[in-house]
């Protein structure tokens, strides 16, 4: 099957033609200037890279914790985690005899004090 093409004039919405060019394997652009194709190619990329970025910090969440670096991220001793933990402030998981924290869950139980 031959490669579909389109056509977009200046007279486009920056949008329609982002669009366009994310559903068009060809694109043959029209009466626009070099610097407003620069623009609008800068503009593609940010939103795609603030995807990427968005990706990356929901996978970075996801990561379990050993209680050394919960006590870290924390700033707080074993005790106090131990203590933490028993109350019910954070939730621990065990695989075998290690005790692991989920990360979202531990930045989570931080709250706002004022």
């Amino acid at each position: 099957m031959p490669p579909r093409i389109a056509l977009i004039a200046h007279d486009h919405k920056k949008d329609a033609m982002v669009a366009l060019a994310r559903e068009f394997e060809s694109l043959l652009l029209h009466c626009i200037t070099p610097d407003e194709l620069k623009q609008i190619i800068k503009e593609v990329i940010r939103e795609e890279l603030s995807e990427v970025r968005k990706q990356l910090e929901e996978k970075d969440l996801e990561v379990l914790l050993t209680k050394e670096e919960t006590c870290a991220i924390l700033k707080i001793n074993k005790t106090s985690l131990w203590k933490w933990t028993k109350k019910g402030k954070l939730i621990s998981y065990g695989i075998g005899n290690r005790v692991l924290y989920k990360k979202n869950e531990v930045l989570e139980c931080i709250i706002r004090i004022n």
